[in-house]
């Protein structure tokens, strides 16, 4: 009887061994994983903050773009503008040249 004894005392201290590591594992999984939630939970917050970022300086490029095609929308207006006045004053000077030119004949006549 003694030896059945010892042998239950045996399976006794495996089972509370196997027991301990076995809670000890578990303890270890719980620790990692809530270490990799809180990785998680940071990089989560780390990208929506680089996504507002982002978000803003996309509107604000945006805001820019809009007031450069303004701009080149104004200025191309201006262009046209200033075409088509150079465009009336051209053949208004070319007839100015050619009347000078009539004016520079002599009205003397002949000379005697």
């Amino acid at each position: 009887m003694h030896v059945f004894m010892l042998s239950e005392l045996f399976v006794t201290i495996v089972m509370a061994e196997y027991t301990c590591n076995f809670y000890f594992n578990i303890g270890n999984r719980i620790f990692l994983f809530q270490m990799l939630n809180r990785k998680i939970m940071l990089e989560t917050k780390n990208f929506k903050h680089e996504l507002s970022t982002e978000m803003a300086r996309h509107k604000e490029t945006k805001i820019h773009l809009n007031e450069a095609m303004d701009r080149i929308s104004k200025l191309e207006i201006l262009v046209e503008t200033k075409e088509k006045y150079i465009a009336t004053l051209v053949p208004r000077r070319n007839f100015h040249n050619n009347r000078h030119s009539v004016l520079m004949v002599p009205l003397a006549g002949r000379a005697r």
